[in-house]
């Protein structure tokens, strides 16, 4: 399932905005995810099988497979995990390391601003980052998706695996809401209106939208 519902949004890049010239890096061994087994020796299976298919996406603004995010390769994964971990320990020391905004929906994914069970997997061009939250809360899902990032913003339950979240993307972009227009310099670019003369952009901007019209994992 995981390499259908990828194939159909890299088929939709395609169609829909080819002169960006996404491209995607050839896929990874079994082997080369020993890099990752002192952080998680046990990673999530869609994850294993949507990394062999490609090893991320070659960072290319303004378009994007994933409504303004690329996927990391392995190196980039390994290099966030890392750099986070470290940035989590200093928060947890200074005592910081707790939002004050809401999460969405109540009790599924801890209050950490970030967290050491945290499989980065995604990055926008805003220094937001896609996880795979694999320490959840109580109400929460082991391999739910959530973000995090340098914004300020309520943290949401994006959908419950990396499988649903590629069935999410497909959806928004078989949208008839989601258009193709122009940068400041003529690139073709992905927005969704929301409402006359309301673009957005990103799909962090998104989540609200799409909380409220019940299309995120677990909103009733």
């Amino acid at each position: 399932m995981i390499e259908d519902l990828w194939m159909n949004i890299k088929a939709w890049m395609e169609k829909n905005v080819p002169s960006t010239e996404v491209s995607f890096l050839p896929g990874l061994k079994d082997k080369d995810f020993e890099v990752l087994s002192p952080w998680f020796p046990n990673l999530p299976e869609d994850f294993l099988a949507l990394w062999k298919i490609n090893n991320g996406s070659v960072k290319s603004a303004p378009s994007t497979p994933l409504m303004g995010f690329y996927l990391l390769d392995i190196e980039l994964i390994v290099y966030q995990m890392k750099s986070w971990r470290l940035i989590a320990g200093d928060m947890d020391e200074d005592g910081i390391n707790e939002i004050d905004r809401f999460v969405y929906p109540p009790g599924t994914a801890r209050r950490n601003y970030v967290h050491r069970n945290y499989l980065f997997f995604a990055q926008d061009f805003r220094g937001n980052y896609l996880v795979i939250d694999l320490d959840p809360d109580l109400l929460g899902v082991i391999g739910q998706i959530t973000h995090v990032g340098g914004e300020d913003k309520d943290k949401y339950i994006i959908a419950e695996s990396l499988t649903h979240f590629l069935v999410l993307i497909n959806s928004i972009n078989a949208d008839e809401n989601l258009k193709i227009g122009l940068d400041s310099i003529g690139n073709p670019i992905q927005y969704y209106e929301v409402e006359e003369n309301k673009k957005i952009y990103n799909l962090l901007d998104l989540l609200p939208y799409l909380c409220s019209e019940h299309r995120l994992f677990n909103v009733k």
